[in-house]
């Protein structure tokens, strides 16, 4: 059982809109959009929010990994700006 991983970046980067190429990158099989810290998470879920990692109290098997930039998110997913 995969533990659940939460993408925090601001607003705008993209979460939503790659949210699907995100989940095959990190792979995982759900999406939580718009996860305020206050969901329960269940294995094999990728979350995304906009809240800063360090406001978001989530138990210790829980990953989160910060972007700060629509490029980083971009090179996550193995796609270039030019490619948008």
């Amino acid at each position: 059982m995969k533990h659940p991983i939460i993408v925090t970046a601001p607003q705008g980067t993209g979460k939503t809109r790659y949210a699907q190429q995100l989940a095959d990158a990190l792979d995982r099989r759900f999406v939580l959009d718009e996860f305020d810290g206050s969901q329960p998470l269940r294995p094999d879920t990728l979350a995304l929010t906009h809240i800063h990692p360090d406001e978001l109290d989530v138990p210790p098997h829980v990953e989160i990994v910060a972007l700060n930039t629509a490029d980083q998110l971009l090179r996550l997913i193995g796609r270039s700006a030019e490619e948008v």
